[in-house]
């Protein structure tokens, strides 16, 4: 996948750090969240797995460029966090 280039060296690193995580997929999701329509937001997300650790790197680039990520995002959560959230969340009901 086409990704920006600060993602797939933060992506490798993971991997590289954390002997046996998997990369389990990549994204791209788009939006325009601006009352200003013209303005696009690109999101890039690379979702790993490591035992029960569940990790997305992300980065955004927005058409205006002073607005994009500098750096690239980490967020993870332990899988049986992840179970709850599922028992009691609307979104998954």
């Amino acid at each position: 996948m086409d990704m920006p280039e600060k993602l797939r060296n933060a992506t490798k690193e993971y991997l590289n750090t954390y002997k046996g995580a998997k990369l389990l997929t990549t994204t791209i999701r788009e939006s325009w969240p601006y009352k200003d329509k013209s303005i696009k937001d690109t999101t890039y997300g690379a979702y790993l797995e490591w035992g029960n650790l569940l990790t997305v790197l992300s980065i955004m680039e927005c058409s205006k460029h002073e607005w994009s990520d500098d750096e690239v995002k980490n967020s993870s959560m332990k899988a049986g966090d992840i179970q709850e959230f599922i028992k009691h969340s609307i979104w998954f009901n």
